[in-house]
């Protein structure tokens, strides 16, 4: 073998062995391409799956149908489906544990609370309560079908005390309800058990009862009659829905449909007006032209549509007074709604009732008497103490030139005063916060510098409250009567979040 040879085969040599070192570097052992699950690892999914599964609502068996079981099995071949019985006992406990923990935490975290309390009758026709912890966040604290008890005052008021001891007394602020008669009653038993908590009514569906007050009065009980029995002669019939979308399309270029009020949706009556008011001329020329369309309507809804001006005009001013309440419903059921805008709500309002709307209604003079009159007494029942409190604590309203009446004034600082005299969390700093609070109105000390009022047109009140003048004593009072709700929304929004978890099937 000549040297070219052996250094040719020397060579082939060097390259074998040093691939098969690499070769042997880069190797796994087999057991790393097989998928398995460790324990921990199908506890974490099992929690992850039975989370989504009781959030969506979905149905426990779906862990048994075929289709369900292939998927998983696609994604991850070792994982194996909890059973339908551990989603329905050991996952479920360890879910509401963790939950509840989660709200306990966030309740004590909290300096001050407030409590709504709601009920309900689901479509089983189960008795349920809610009781729903505003820190300002609201957290669902318990949900219970009270069964063959009545839902008396004495009844509420007595799970409501439950749920005060459960929380601690001393971080209640407020309690919070719908006017149900019962309801009021409990927060009155409550308010005698503890002077330091303040008890108010959801102001969203005490403006929905004023709007029912008005529609009471036989001049706008007619128009609501009116309005029905026209939309119903048109929904009613497919060839007079479908000739009237035809001239909607000819004429707005876009179909508007018709809104029939319903009970249970606050303010649906306006859209049922508003419906009319925007549809007019093509239910006008709907009429005219209904004998050439082939359409048939009533004498009383012709008459409606074409004659009667005074119908149409009382649509239109119906409207007008329906709008501002209807508005402050939508408002102060929002997520950003403020307690302090209350006494906004109830201002505005009343000076559309007084100021431009009575009088040209074209009501009977007793009946124009009759809605102020009813005007008043829920004003009265809506605005108390605690809304003219946090309308004088909120700084976007120090300047506005919405005020306090003297009266209002004074009721406001009492309110106060008596919160800190009597409430736990304030009553050691009393002096001090009284302090504050005169030179807060009146702009002494800090809030005698320009740049804080300034910096209150830049943020909530709650952050101006926390930040800015987080040093005072006077910010633990404003936080707390600022962080109340306005309304029960938080209440009614989980009922019908959880509305599935009540339908017939969920026995």
């Amino acid at each position: 073998m000549d040297s070219g040879s052996e250094s040719s085969l020397a060579s082939s040599s060097i390259s074998t062995a040093s691939t098969s070192t690499f070769s042997s570097s880069r190797l796994c052992p087999l057991r790393e391409f097989i998928d398995k699950t460790s324990n921990d690892e199908k506890k974490r999914f099992d929690k992850k799956l039975a989370r989504a599964i009781y959030s969506s609502g979905s149905p426990i068996q779906m862990v048994e149908k075929g289709y369900w079981k292939e998927f998983f099995k696609a994604i991850k071949p070792s994982y194996t489906l909890p059973s339908r019985h551990d989603l329905s006992h050991k996952l479920l406990d360890a879910e509401y544990e963790t939950l509840q923990g989660d709200v306990m935490t966030k309740i004590r975290t909290a300096e001050t609370v407030s409590v709504q309390c709601d009920g309900w009758s689901n479509i089983r026709n189960e008795a349920v309560l809610k009781f729903v912890v505003t820190t300002p966040k609201p957290v669902l604290l318990k949900t219970m079908t009270t069964g063959a008890e009545s839902h008396t005052g004495e009844y509420i008021a007595q799970e409501l005390g439950k749920c005060i001891t459960e929380i601690g007394p001393g971080k209640i602020m407020a309690i919070v309800s719908d006017n149900a008669a019962a309801m009021e009653k409990a927060k009155q038993i409550i308010a005698t058990q503890f002077n330091y908590i303040t008890i108010y009514s959801c102001v969203a569906h005490s403006l929905n009862l004023l709007v029912g007050d008005i529609m009471k009065l036989n001049s706008f009980r007619n128009v609501e009659s009116s309005c029905k029995e026209i939309i119903k002669e048109i929904n009613g019939s497919h060839k007079n829905l479908a000739c009237f979308n035809k001239i909607q399309l000819d004429k707005y270029h876009k179909v508007r449909s018709l809104k029939l009020p319903v009970k249970t949706r606050w303010g649906s009556i306006l859209y049922c007006v508003e419906s009319l008011i925007l549809t007019k001329e093509a239910l006008q020329i709907l009429i005219v032209s209904q004998d050439s369309k082939g359409v048939k309507f009533s004498k009383n809804v012709r008459d409606h549509i074409l004659e009667n001006d005074i119908f149409w005009v009382r649509l239109d001013k119906l409207k007008g007074i329906l709008s501002p309440i209807v508005k402050w419903i939508t408002v102060l059921e929002g997520d950003a709604a403020r307690i302090s805008q209350v006494f906004i709500a109830i201002s505005e309002i009343e000076g559309y009732i007084y100021k431009d709307n009575v009088k040209s209604l074209l009501i009977k003079s007793n009946e124009e008497k009759e809605l102020t009159s009813l005007f008043n007494k829920r004003r009265d029942r809506i605005l108390k103490p605690i809304h003219l409190a946090a309308y004088l604590l909120d700084p976007s309203f120090n300047q506005s030139e919405l005020e306090l009446n003297n009266e209002q004034h004074i009721t406001a600082m009492q309110f106060i005063d008596n919160l800190i005299s009597n409430h736990p969390q304030f009553q050691e700093h009393k002096e001090t916060i009284i302090l504050e609070l005169t030179n807060y109105l009146g702009r002494n000390d800090i809030w005698s510098i320009n740049f804080v009022w300034e910096s209150a047109k830049k943020s909530d009140c709650i952050t101006w409250w926390k930040g800015i003048c987080n040093k005072t004593k006077l910010k633990n009072v404003a936080v707390a009567i600022l962080g109340l709700p306005p309304s029960t929304a938080a209440t009614e929004r989980s009922f019908s979040t959880s509305s599935f978890i009540h339908c017939k099937k969920k026995k």
